[in-house]
């Protein structure tokens, strides 16, 4: 992504709310989905002002029996500015 400026503030106060259904394995190979919300809420910008994002979203896991870590698919939309997002990512603490 991009830093955006206009988003930079003193305090920045932030959570998620993410249901996670795993699926069944075909052989070593785990399938789960996810649905999330996560909330920004971002204080002390340059003009003073505050603002709240929120975005909604959903996704694919996958994990591998015998290796830790989880392969992550995710899509997103901005609930405020109507913006999406997609990422692909390891992540090694689940």
């Amino acid at each position: 992504g991009r830093l955006r400026v206009d988003r930079l503030g003193r305090t920045v106060l932030s959570g998620s709310l993410a249901i996670q259904r795993w699926l069944t394995a075909i052989g070593p190979v785990r399938m789960g989905v996810e649905g999330f919300v996560d909330n920004g809420w971002i204080r002390g910008r340059a003009d003073g002002s505050a603002v709240i994002d929120t975005d909604a979203g959903g996704g694919f896991r996958f994990a591998i029996t015998g290796m830790t870590g989880v392969f992550e698919i995710n899509a997103a939309r901005g609930l405020r500015d109507g913006h999406h997002a997609f990422s692909v990512f390891w992540n090694p603490e689940l």
